[in-house]
């Protein structure tokens, strides 16, 4: 853990190290993506996935079958082992990689409700091999408080990765 100073508007940086980061915006002041230096010169860009969950308000799935495939994917990814080999919406990046299941990310949630969705085709966005062309958002009530589930789908709908915050 670290503080980090704001240099400008949109500009922090350590005061440990050589660490800058750098929030992107379009003419409306929206964040459109970050660029991280860990050091100088290296710099990596990073756009943006989705608008800050907890600024969204619940609201109907408009693809209550597709919220369905997730949270199952979801839990073969939870179980691993052959519940996950077997897991029909989960790419094979994902299957890989969360091989050794029972991720404590995932437990313990007592409900997940649909927050929203953003697209993210042309973000050249990968994660597990996949390229994400969409993330949607879900609200979930933990025995830690609330946190917000971002789930990264591929074209046809298939869950390559997944992201627990707290905001």
């Amino acid at each position: 853990d670290e503080s980090l100073l704001a240099m400008d508007s949109t500009t922090f940086g350590s005061n440990e190290r050589a660490f800058r980061v750098r929030f992107s915006v379009d003419g409306r002041g929206t964040a459109t993506g970050v660029t991280l230096r860990p050091g100088e010169p290296r710099e990596r860009q990073a756009p943006r996935v989705v608008p800050l969950p907890s600024t969204l308000e619940p609201r109907p799935d408009p693809d209550p079958a597709l919220g369905k495939r997730i949270l199952a994917a979801l839990d073969a990814i939870r179980q691993g082992g052959e519940a996950l080999a077997s897991a029909p919406d989960v790419t094979p990046g994902a299957k890989q990689d969360f091989g050794g299941g029972a991720n404590p990310a995932l437990g313990g949630a007592t409900t997940a409700v649909y927050v929203g969705e953003e697209d993210a085709s042309g973000r050249g966005i990968r994660r597990h091999g996949g390229e994400v062309a969409r993330a949607r958002v879900y609200r979930m009530q933990t025995p830690a408080g609330p946190r917000y589930l971002l789930v990264h789908l591929t074209s046809d709908g298939m869950v390559t990765d997944y992201d627990v915050v707290q905001r």
